[in-house]
């Protein structure tokens, strides 16, 4: 990858407002920004661009992002793909490390850490 290609970086949220402006702000910080809406698409979508990392919601409707990690994490063409989890719930963290996601947040939380967060997960590729 050349350094002037951007980062991608997916989304899954299923809360439309929140998911806008995410996008916003992280295409505003030059990265290339996808977006799904539920487990089923954000897997999809992981699974064909491949992105540098995924922001996953845990709780969401039908397939949820705890599934959409161990699915993610379990598969050989996506288990190197950093995971950054946003939930609201915060006793969920240690499960989600024990299925390897990379970083933990607990909503609501500041831009700048998950700004951060993707920074240093996006460092050496």
């Amino acid at each position: 990858m050349s350094s002037t290609q951007k980062k991608q970086v997916l989304i899954v949220e299923d809360e439309q407002d929140l998911l806008t402006i995410l996008q916003i702000r992280l295409s505003r910080d030059n990265y290339e920004v996808f977006t799904a809406p539920d487990g089923q698409a954000g897997l999809e979508l992981a699974q064909t661009i491949k992105p540098d990392v995924v922001v996953l919601d845990i709780m969401m409707p039908g397939k949820d992002g705890f599934s959409l990690l161990r699915d993610l994490k379990g598969n050989e063409e996506t288990c190197h793909i950093p995971v950054i989890v946003v939930t609201a719930r915060d006793r969920i963290e240690e499960p989600c490390a024990l299925e390897g996601a990379e970083r933990f947040l607990v909503k609501p939380y500041e831009y700048s850490v998950l700004q951060e967060s993707i920074r240093e997960l996006t460092a050496g590729v």
